[in-house]
């Protein structure tokens, strides 16, 4: 009742000046010192999916080494170690599923000195923690002030990079720890409602801080809920219709990435602390899938 595999991948980026369609440079990234810079990665990977007994299982974890000849953050060239995990747990009763998941991404505590531990991928297409559903895996972030985003669209890695597709790997960023409670129902065999609740955290600050210069950013990025239906029309994975909708509510580490001043001085003139963030953001998706 369980499938193991093991992976090796390796990247091999010899670094260039690139631009986008707009005119912004993507490569090298415009955070820090700007210098070409080649990064070779090597990926190891392990990955499960089964059950033991009732209780199903999915898994991955991977360690990535190398060296990146230099990170803009960093300034200077830095050996690449870092890490990453994720599993899910799911008990099915009747036709519903309830599941727990985790996701850890190692971040980087000492952003300038000569080790990256920030984990990030080579190209990701996340398909966890609510998938297409969830606002945080579906949406991207800029880093306030930057040319950079905090993450991509559709992953789950806070890496600083410019472009998941475009744009150079980057291991010197605050990687995230992640936690989530989800069900899944099925409602008819055609039809099924998904909904889940993710708590997001910073695994290190400390890249942020370095990138924004400033102490005052929290670990806290926020709270995600969610819920969708898809429906399968013809019984098999053929055409699949998704609808569904996410809610972000932003926690104080949202907040310090986009704050326009430091904590007021007493006895100075009132200054506005931050920026204005909404109490929630949300999104809506309606998408088709279709496979021949």
């Amino acid at each position: 009742g369980y499938t193991a595999q093991l992976s090796f991948h390796g990247s091999w980026d010899e670094g260039s000046l690139h631009y986008d369609t707009n005119g912004a440079v993507v490569r090298p990234e415009p955070l820090g010192s700007v210098k070409a810079h080649a990064v070779r990665s090597a990926y190891f990977g392990w990955a499960g999916d089964g059950h033991v007994g009732r209780i199903n299982v999915s898994h991955a974890a991977y360690l990535v080494v190398g060296r990146d000849d230099f990170n803009g953050l960093a300034g200077h060239a830095v050996n690449i170690r870092a890490a990453m995990a994720a599993a899910e747990v799911s008990y099915d009763r009747d036709w519903a599923r309830f599941k727990a998941s985790f996701f850890y991404a190692s971040g980087d505590h000492h952003s300038t000195d000569g080790t990256a531990t920030g984990f990030d991928s080579i190209i990701d297409n996340t398909n966890f923690t609510a998938g297409p559903f969830s606002y945080y895996a579906r949406q991207g972030f800029n880093l306030g002030g930057t040319a950079v985003n905090v993450k991509q669209r559709s992953s789950l890695l806070p890496n600083l990079r410019t472009s998941k597709v475009e744009g150079s790997q980057n291991f010197v960023n605050p990687g995230l720890v992640l936690g989530g409670l989800g069900a899944e129902f099925d409602l008819t065999p055609r039809l099924k409602f998904t909904t889940n609740f993710n708590t997001i955290r910073f695994a290190s600050v400390e890249p942020i801080q370095t990138a924004l210069l400033t102490n005052q950013v929290g670990r806290d990025f926020g709270l995600d809920l969610s819920a969708g239906f898809q429906w399968r029309p013809l019984l098999k994975d053929n055409v699949i219709l998704s609808a569904g909708y996410g809610v972000l509510l932003p926690g104080r580490g949202f907040r310090d990435i986009y704050r326009r001043v430091q904590p007021g001085v007493a006895g100075f003139t009132a200054t506005p602390l931050a920026a204005e963030v909404d109490e929630h953001l949300h999104s809506a998706i309606m998408a088709i899938s279709l496979t021949y």
